[in-house]
């Protein structure tokens, strides 16, 4: 009897993909016609194909993965090995691009697109701006599983020795699931600073925040932000910066059985059940980066950013943490602002 030393597949890719045929193929067909398009087409037409391609990627992403876990052993390991081997490099191309989404923003990625020059097509210019985006600041696996670790210690009651409740959020106020909450990093890459320096203030619990998955998203996609509040510096307040009403509308969770949306959170104070508190120059630069991201693209809202969320003075650090110049070349940078009398009250 002849045996097939040929490594199988159950089901194939090809299959495993066929069962997100139909979306797939509009993505296909939506990414195919807009690749030729240029930068210079307008930043919705880069905000349409780079949401394409994130929602292409986790199709993708999902089914090399299921493929992954189907390759059946084999007498031919090599074979097999070979199989295994192509698959994962698939699947570091679409980790790549989805880290860039999922922990630096989707309008990051518009925004490095949007830099990429007039005359670059989408398709190379989605690909540089992924390039430069990875490159600025995301790290290992390694790193992230230590700062969640290094977050629930210093944020839960007794270090979350009790896996009963849950992990707390600060701004939902309640207990979630552990697989429901995930260590947001406030600023990705800090300014300012040396790299050694830098490297050590990224992955401090000051630079963190447990919260529900669901209100990264909305960090990362520049429809919030963290401030002080305006009759009690020590304290923190959330501010909904999205005037767009679907985004509005985004469920965060829900508290005994009704949904709490995005709006519900304007003005929210954040509820800590330790003493530990996220620093309040890495808000701030979060702040900055914010407004200054929305201003360029200019999304719904973005006119009133400054008074929601600096009251028209500035409350970031003192000293050297954020220097004039950081600030000055964040604001030309990210917001394309060249008046500075613009952002005169954020220069101390």
């Amino acid at each position: 009897m002849e045996v097939d030393h040929e490594p199988k597949m159950v089901p194939s890719i090809s299959e495993l993909l066929d069962q997100n045929s139909r979306q797939l193929e509009e993505l296909q067909k939506q990414l195919s016609n807009a690749s030729q398009a240029t930068v210079g087409n307008g930043i919705n037409t880069i905000r349409e194909y780079v949401y394409a391609r994130e929602r292409y990627s986790e199709l993708v992403y999902d089914s090399l993965q299921l493929s992954l876990q189907a390759v059946t052993p084999s007498k031919d390991q090599a074979s097999a090995k070979e199989i295994i081997r192509e698959i994962e490099t698939a699947i570091a191309w679409h980790v790549r691009q989805l880290y860039c989404f999922h922990y630096k923003g989707r309008e990051d990625v518009v925004l490095e697109v949007w830099t990429q020059g007039d005359e670059v097509d989408l398709d190379k210019a989605y690909s540089n701006a992924i390039d430069t985006t990875f490159r600025k600041g995301l790290t290992g696996d390694y790193d992230l599983i230590e700062f969640r670790k290094g977050l629930i210690m210093v944020y839960q009651p007794d270090g979350g020795q009790d896996w009963s409740a849950g992990l707390w959020c600060p701004i939902t106020k309640q207990y979630h699931r552990y697989d429901e909450v995930t260590a947001f990093q406030i600023v990705p890459c800090i300014i300012g600073l040396q790299p050694e320096e830098a490297h050590n203030n990224i992955w401090s619990p000051s630079n963190g925040l447990l919260m529900t998955k669901s209100l990264e998203t909305a960090f990362n996609n520049r429809h919030l932000a963290i401030v002080p509040d305006s009759k009690d510096q020590d304290a923190l307040n959330v501010v909904v910066l999205t005037t767009n009403e679907q985004h509005l509308n985004y469920k965060v969770c829900e508290d005994d059985g009704k949904p709490v949306l995005l709006r519900d959170l304007d003005n929210t104070r954040l509820q800590f059940l330790t003493p530990t508190r996220p620093a309040k120059r890495h808000l701030y630069a979060l702040a900055l980066y914010t407004v200054f991201a929305r201003r360029r693209t200019a999304v719904d809202g973005w006119e009133t950013d400054r008074d929601r969320v600096t009251s028209g003075k500035y409350w970031g650090p003192s000293g050297s943490l954020i220097p004039k110049s950081s600030v000055v070349s964040l604001a030309k940078e990210v917001g394309k602002i060249t008046n500075l009398a613009e952002i005169s009250y954020l220069l101390l």
